[in-house]
């Protein structure tokens, strides 16, 4: 199993966009092979974990996890591959790039062991 994450802070007047966003972009990722494509919300100000990665949350955002699951390593390189090749997924990375700071966004691979 492969799984790749991405957290990152958003606005919360901004939540809704960015769910309708992910939502978007899930059905693409798994259209081209991603065996999930998940958005959970931190909702709790306990448990800190973006002073674990070194990301300052400020008191207007909520903090967002991207989960993305793939077979294996080769898997994901292949369907994301496909994904970047599609020109709805870089519609969508614009959208997402007006309501997030994308230098913000914290990238993760982590394989099942």
């Amino acid at each position: 199993m492969f799984i790749v994450l991405h957290l990152y802070p958003v606005q919360q007047e901004c939540q809704d966009q960015l769910l309708e966003i992910n939502n978007k972009a899930a059905i693409i990722y798994k259209e081209y092979g991603a065996l999930e494509d998940k958005t959970l919300k931190h909702n709790s100000k306990k448990g800190n974990i973006a002073a674990c990665m070194s990301m300052t949350v400020k008191e207007s955002e909520v903090l967002y996890l991207g989960i993305s699951q793939y077979k294996d390593k080769e898997h994901y390189d292949e369907t994301i591959l496909k994904v970047n090749q599609d020109s709805r997924i870089h519609i969508l990375f614009e959208q997402f790039s007006k309501i997030v700071d994308v230098t913000r966004v914290i990238n993760a691979e982590f394989e099942m062991v």
